[in-house]
């Protein structure tokens, strides 16, 4: 009868007939072949002709009876688009009919790179609703075989390809949806199908594709207030005001959450979320807070260690004598280093889990947070937890042995601590003010 059993790499199977069209039904049960052919005769006879053939495909899926389909527009289960038509392919009543033969359907023009139907809808929010395909390069991707692009699409989207791949090694905010790395594999795939035709590249190359496109069209590419960087926004919003309690608790962490803002801007932009800068973000992240928890580490050992001299606890009498107060400091140095392992080890733990999500995950998690009564101060902040603690942590530590040396020791010795003490207190400041 013409048609084809075809599998698609993925593994799905779909049929392709000699005339250009394709269904993922299974025609292979004679009930559904026969819905599928009534339905083809419709869809041809709903306007003006289109012919299908080399260049014309016609793709038509079954869909599921009108309540449940109601129930996936209702719960948002699915991003796709979808076109429908409700076919009478027996002599049955109008309700059971649109219960029980439901298809979605495109043409596609692969010359011209369009989608078109025989008959113009009114309501076009309500046509690109969930039908597989009906997206950019996505028909490419769900029926690959059928498919010829030629040698010229495969040209512009190499330079698609370079163009980012150049850009994302100059500004930190490149506006590419790949890494280095991955962009350097795609550029060498794509520079073995120049000048080809689409039957002899990988099925990942229409993914590819799209997601470059929808990165263009998110930018606003080739438009008047185009996005050129990362961290640059194309609506006139005023910028979120942050809250008293960011600028004490700013003070409280060492200013520390101002550096976590600054990157965040640059990943959560317009309510997008920049991908590649996310992932830098956290493995950067994942990286400091190991090396904050070594160094928590380090300082409660030192506590340990000054809390065992004689001098600080007090030891040799008979009685229980009082804290003194260079315990008492090395006793908030040890609770503050605690806190900075413990809050550094949970932190890294979910950030492991963070980073195998999705751009879709990611965006999500940012919209929630953005979404809370403190924005993205709330992340700032609890990423800066792990170093204000060790620096609380030191600081307290630093005031106990202070108070051990002057008041412990002759006058010679306070002198000479305290001079090399000024000095030290002198280089830190001078580091900080040009960090």
């Amino acid at each position: 009868s013409g048609w084809t059993r075809l599998v698609h790499p993925e593994g799905a199977l779909y049929f392709q007939h000699k005339d250009g069209i394709y269904t993922d039904a299974d025609i292979r049960d004679p009930e559904m072949f026969e819905k599928i052919n009534c339905a083809i005769k419709s869809i041809k006879n709903a306007g003006p002709p289109i012919q299908t053939g080399s260049c014309v495909h016609l793709v038509i899926e079954v869909l599921p009876p009108k309540d449940q389909l109601d129930e996936t527009r209702r719960g948002g289960a699915s991003h796709r688009h979808r076109s429908t038509m409700s076919i009478n392919t027996k002599d049955e009543d109008d309700s059971e009919a649109n219960a029980k033969h439901a298809y979605g359907y495109y043409f596609v023009n692969h010359d011209k790179r369009c989608l078109l139907w025989p008959k113009e809808f009114k309501y076009v929010s309500k046509l690109f609703f969930n039908v597989r395909g009906v997206k950019s390069w996505d028909h490419v991707h769900v029926v690959p075989y059928g498919d010829t692009v030629k040698g010229h699409v495969m040209e512009m989207q190499y330079w698609y390809v370079f163009n980012p791949t150049s850009d994302s090694f100059t500004p930190a905010t490149s506006l590419s949806p790949f890494d280095k790395e991955e962009l350097s594999r795609i550029l060498d795939l794509s520079s073995h199908i120049r000048g080809e035709d689409y039957r002899s590249c990988s099925n990942d190359e229409p993914h590819i594709a799209d997601v470059l496109a929808r990165a263009r069209s998110f930018n606003f590419h080739g438009e008047v207030g185009a996005r050129l960087d990362a961290d640059q926004t194309v609506y006139n919003i005023m910028e979120r005001r942050h809250s008293i309690l960011h600028y004490l608790i700013t003070w409280i962490l060492f200013l520390a959450p101002n550096v976590h803002m600054k990157a965040l801007k640059t990943i959560w932009v317009d309510q997008n979320v920049n991908y590649v800068p996310w992932k830098q973000f956290l493995e950067k992240l994942n990286n400091e807070w190991q090396e904050l928890v070594l160094y928590a580490t380090v300082i409660l050992n030192a506590n340990v260690a000054f809390l065992s001299i004689p001098m600080v606890n007090g030891s040799g009498n008979n009685s229980p004598p009082p804290e003194t107060s260079a315990e008492i400091c090395s006793y908030i140095s040890v609770a503050t280093s605690l806190g900075a392992v413990a809050t550094g080890l949970l932190l890294m733990r979910q950030n492991r889990t963070k980073r195998r999500e999705t751009a879709e995950d990611a965006a999500n998690f940012m919209m929630k947070m953005d979404c809370s009564t403190f924005g993205m101060e709330t992340i700032a902040i609890l990423f800066s937890l792990p170093y204000g603690m060790l620096m609380w942590s030191l600081l307290s530590f630093v005031c106990g042995f202070c108070i051990l040396m002057f008041q412990a020791t002759d006058v010679t010795t306070r002198v000479l601590v305290g001079f090399v003490g000024v000095l030290v207190t002198i280089f830190t400041c001078w580091t900080i003010s040009y960090a």
